[in-house]
Parts: structure tokens; C-alpha cells; sequence
């Protein structure tokens, strides 16, 4: 039983990894027809997968409700909502828009789906900036005054002011109140209410949304680098675009989409999409559809949306091999075979172009490990703020020929296809909140300085 259960598996996992990775070197007919084949086991064992974990998700929380464990509330809640899912998918036959109308999943994926996990940032927004409140009261002299509650308050001899001490032999005076109007304005600086720093960091955000002051934006190498690349491809070459993101990184990686789509478009490119992330499927699709609408482009004919499907690297590779045995309908539920979209496009091969915009992984690493160094297509990357760092070796080795990172990334874009767009006004936002911060920071640390010197004079 242990051999079935630990050594057997290992030893499959064993075989097959040195196997195919052998295979990768091996750029025989064979070679390439055993990893073709077996891209498509892996998408099946991945469905199956996928219903294994759902299956699972159901039974685990369904116990929590039957026993009534403590949060058994929450399992209640989770359990509702992926029934009334799955019965309006099931209705909705799995399409988001039918002829252009948005139907039940569409309309649960467009204002359920996507602001949830968008609020996922701004609540750990919240948090750091709680904790970051409360770790500079924890410092401060008030926060010394209101800290641990070992502490026991006396009153100094003779003054009759309060004294706090921790143990024998470390007494520190409270500062008294009134000592100057300096300190007392310090103090109670201090002691600000946590509200109104929220609320001028959301005047600091809002303000710019609403009315931007179009901060001057300066170009990168690397943003221009993807600019200048597009730039140069003749007409109808073909564009690959990977949307491999979902909606908590659709601030940052929405505004880039739709700028290189309307450069794409303008430059009349053929322009194939696609993602590696199924809960980002929807929001691809409506980008796809918004700014093929703004440009006058036209479905199958200009543009083809892939859609989603299992595998990541073993799917880049079944597209190197055959394009339409990895997608034979795309996300419409259209053959792919025969598209004007796609004539003369058999595989990777084919593609002039590529860039993944990435908020994590499956995404660009993979997309060069599996696509590029294998199937030779020149890519370039889009990401998040926060992973853009540790894209630039990639960058700095020409592996990918630009990079477009973060919101700044997006604005830059913009301005070189010059279409202001929500990247430009985001900028002025973010500048803005930075600006608040940065002003806030030297406030906190003058005030801070001040009581402290009180403090060492009552010591």
C-alpha cells in the first residue's frame, strides 16, 4: 500500500521529468508527436483535476455545516454562492455574452467576480496602513504613555505629575500637557485620528481620477523597445497577445492591453489572444471586444480570441506544434480552422510577434522557457509593478526585447501611441497619494523628534 501511495508515484514523476527534459533537446518528429500527445493527457488529468478539487471544496465545507464548527457561517455562505454559480453557468451554458448581451455568468463574473478580487488590494491597503499607524503610536510618546498594560502609573514626588514605569530602577515622566505650544500641537499631531489619514490618502486618489493635471511622462528604454517593435511590423503580420492576469491585476495590466490593442489594431496587425489564467478568461474577452469595437476591427478577420485551456507550458507547447489541435474553436465556439484571422498560421512558428502581460506565474518565464527559446518568435512582457524587478535580467540578457511594467509602464505606452487613457490619470493619482505620504512621513518624523527631546529632558 505504502508503494502504491508514495514510492510509485515518485517514481513516475521521476521517469517522466528526466524523460521530457530529455525531449526538450530532442528536435526529432517522434520526440515532438510524444510531447504533443501527451499536452493533451494533461489538459484531460487537469479537468479531472479541476473537478477532484471542486468535489473536495463541497465535501470539506459541507462537514463544517453538518457539525456547526466555530466560522461554520462562513462554510454556509462559501456553499450558496457556488451552487447559485455553477446552476447559473449551467444555465447560462457557460457563456458570458450571447449575440453581444451579457447573460447570467457574464453578469455575475462583470459585478461579483471582478470587484471582489479588486477589493482584495485596497483591504491590504487598509491593513498595512493600519498596522503602519500603529507601530509609529507604538514608538511615539503617547504610544509609550497608552502602551503595554504592565505598565503601572505613579505620580512623581513633589510634582505630582504621572510617572510610568515598567520596572524598578526605569521610570519615565509622561509629558505633561501645556508645556508649550509647540509640543502641544506635536502631540495631538500624534495623536491624529486615523480617519482623516485615510481620508486625505482616498481626496489624494479620487481628485486626480476626476480631474487629472497630466503629469509629464518620461519614456523608458524598455517601454519604447516594445513600441518601436510594433512599430516596424509590416501590416497583417501576426501579433500574439497572452492575457495571463486576472481581475485583482486589472488596474495595472488592463490600461496595457488596451494600449497595445489600439496600436495593434492601427498598425492593422492580425492580433491572436489568449490566457493562462481561466478566471481572467471574461475580462480578456471584454477587453478583446471593447477597443476591437473602438477601432473598427472585426471578429475572426482582424482579431481571434483563444480563450482559455488547460496545460500552461505543455499548451505553449502543443501550440508550437499545432495551433488548431490546442484550440480547435476559440472562445466563441468558432472553428479556428479557416479563419482569415489565422491563414497561413500554423503554429508558434508563424507568430511575429508575442508579449504576456503577466501579474505572476504562468506568464512570461514560461512563455520564454516553452515558446520562445523553442519555437524562436521574438516576446516581450507586461507586468505588475511588483514582479517587473525581477523580470529585468530577462531584459538585461535580451531574452525579452522590452518590458512594459507596472502602471508607469502603461502611461508610458500611452503617451507614445498618444491616447491618454486610465494609466496617465491613475499616474496623477498615484503621484498624488505619494506625495500625501511622502509629507505625512516628514510630519510624523518632526513631531516625533520634538516629544522626544521632551521626553529626554523629563529623564
Amino acid at each position: 500500500m505504502i508503494f502504491l501511495k508514495r514510492q510509485l508515484p515518485l517514481a513516475i514523476t521521476f521517469v517522466m521529468g528526466v524523460a521530457f527534459a530529455i525531449q526538450y533537446y530532442v528536435p526529432h518528429p517522434v520526440s515532438e508527436e510524444a510531447i504533443t500527445n501527451v499536452s493533451k493527457w494533461m489538459q484531460i488529468i487537469s479537468g479531472f483535476a479541476l473537478a477532484l478539487g471542486l468535489a473536495s471544496l463541497f465535501h470539506v465545507h459541507a462537514v463544517k455545516i453538518k457539525r456547526q464548527v466555530p466560522g461554520w457561517g462562513y462554510s454556509l455562505v462559501l456553499y450558496i454562492t457556488m451552487v447559485v454559480t455553477i446552476v447559473v453557468g449551467f444555465w447560462s451554458r457557460g457563456e458570458t455574452t450571447v449575440d453581444g448581451a451579457k447573460t447570467g455568468l457574464g453578469w455575475l463574473y462583470d459585478n461579483m467576480m471582478v470587484p471582489l478580487q479588486g477589493t482584495m488590494f485596497s483591504i491590504l491597503a487598509f491593513f498595512i496602513a493600519s498596522a503602519a499607524y500603529r507601530a509609529f503610536r507604538a514608538r511615539s510618546p503617547e504610544g509609550e504613555q497608552r502602551g503595554p498594560a504592565r505598565h503601572s502609573h505613579r505620580r512623581e514626588h513633589g510634582t505630582g505629575r504621572p510617572v510610568a514605569e515598567d520596572h524598578p530602577g526605569h521610570r519615565t515622566r509622561v509629558p505633561w500637557r501645556g508645556e508649550g505650544p509647540v509640543k502641544d500641537f506635536a502631540r495631538r499631531m500624534i495623536g491624529i485620528d486615523r480617519r482623516i489619514i485615510f481620508l486625505l490618502i482616498a481626496a489624494a486618489v479620487l481628485l486626480p481620477l476626476l480631474r487629472p493635471f497630466g503629469l509629464p511622462i518620461k519614456i523608458s528604454p524598455e517601454v519604447r523597445a516594445v513600441y518601436d517593435y510594433i512599430e516596424a511590423l509590416p501590416e497583417r503580420s501576426v501579433f500574439l497577445l497572452s492575457f495571463d492576469f486576472d481581475p485583482s491585476s486589472k488596474p495595472e495590466l488592463e490600461p496595457q492591453a488596451v494600449a497595445l490593442l489600439r496600436h495593434a489594431f492601427r498598425k492593422n496587425l492580425r492580433v491572436i489572444g489568449m490566457t493562462h489564467w481561466l478566471t481572467g478568461t471574461g475580462l480578456a474577452d471584454d477587453i478583446f471586444s471593447r477597443v476591437a469595437a473602438e477601432m473598427g476591427r472585426e471578429r475572426g478577420k482582424d482579431y481571434v480570441f483563444l480563450g482559455w485551456s488547460p496545460g500552461a507550458g505543455s499548451l505553449v507547447i502543443a501550440m508550437g506544434q499545432d495551433l488548431y489541435q490546442a484550440f480547435p474553436s476559440d472562445y466563441q465556439k468558432t472553428p479556428t480552422q479557416g479563419m482569415p484571422v489565422l491563414a497561413g498560421v500554423r503554429n508558434l512558428r508563424d507568430v511575429n510577434y508575442m508579449v504576456s502581460l503577466a501579474a505572476g506565474n504562468p506568464g512570461i518565464e514560461m512563455w520564454y522557457v516553452f515558446g520562445k527559446d523553442k519555437y524562436r518568435f521574438e516576446m516581450a512582457g507586461g507586468s505588475t509593478g511588483v514582479i517587473a524587478p525581477g523580470l529585468y535580467p530577462f531584459l538585461r540578457s535580451g531574452q525579452i526585447n522590452g518590458l512594459i511594467g507596472g502602471l508607469q509602464g502603461a502611461a508610458e505606452y500611452e503617451t507614445l501611441i498618444k491616447r491618454k487613457g486610465t494609466a496617465m490619470a491613475g499616474m496623477d493619482a498615484q503621484s498624488a497619494t505619494h506625495f500625501v505620504i511622502i509629507i505625512l512621513v516628514l510630519l510624523c518624523n518632526v513631531f516625533y523628534f520634538v516629544l522626544r527631546g521632551e521626553k529626554g529632558k523629563a529623564n
